[in-house]
């Protein structure tokens, strides 16, 4: 079993072995008739230790927020790619999650992965939640000894 938790702020994990060339490319009609596609073309390294957990904790925080801010007939890309890694025979993971929905102000983009901070409250912006996700993404990156960082424009 994989398992996985942060005690005192540090990383409590178990990688474990996965075989990436099983989820190369997927489609799926999101509930409010937008569509989300899962991109794993151009993999080099077909099987990655991953902590599993902590990884689909910080994908599903990020597709969320691409599902809520994205309205009818948008669309959410999630692409996943590798590039070479610092160890021979080693690679670096890239997630990437874009989508055409509503988008944030560059002075908000400073702000994104303090906890609790959110651009529009859900009384404007009619989208529930805590603004606690990105926080979330940020640490658990980090403590991976990963990097996140955003791009977006309103619109």
């Amino acid at each position: 079993m994989v398992s996985g938790q942060i005690v005192n702020g540090q990383v409590q994990s178990t990688y474990t072995e996965t075989d990436q060339t099983k989820k190369k490319s997927s489609g799926a009609e999101l509930g409010k008739d937008a569509f989300l596609q899962l991109l794993t073309t151009q993999l080099q390294y077909p099987y990655i230790y991953a902590d599993i957990p902590h990884l689909t904790e910080i994908c599903t925080n990020l597709v969320s927020n691409a599902v809520k801010y994205t309205g009818a007939g948008g669309t959410i890309r999630c692409n996943v790619t590798q590039k070479p890694g610092e160890k021979e025979g080693w690679c670096d993971t890239v997630v990437t999650v874009a989508d055409n929905g509503i988008g944030m102000s560059q002075e908000f983009q400073k702000h994104i992965f303090e906890p609790f901070e959110r651009e529009r409250t859900s009384t404007v912006s009619k989208v529930e939640g805590s603004g606690i996700g990105m926080g979330i993404v940020k640490k658990l990156v980090g403590l991976m000894s990963g990097t996140v960082a955003v791009e977006s424009k309103i619109g």
